[in-house]
């Protein structure tokens, strides 16, 4: 399956968001996904696992199954 993820930019100019932790099938890898970016990534399931780098206590984003 494939997946795709976006992490959205933050509301305001004084926080400067957080990057999306994803944990790809259980633990076997994690990929960073950046504020205002997105990504697709192939795997059987995924989990975000927390946001880091920011100010912010959240993270903000969506994810779809593509195919």
């Amino acid at each position: 399956m494939i997946y795709r993820i976006y992490n959205s930019p933050p509301r305001t100019r004084a926080n400067p968001g957080n990057t999306m932790l994803v944990e790809v099938d259980g633990s076997k890898r994690t990929i960073e996904v950046g504020v205002g970016t997105s990504t697709d990534i192939r795997a059987k399931k995924i989990r975000v696992k927390a946001g880091t780098g920011g100010t912010s206590s959240s993270v903000e984003g969506w994810y779809v199954l593509v195919s």
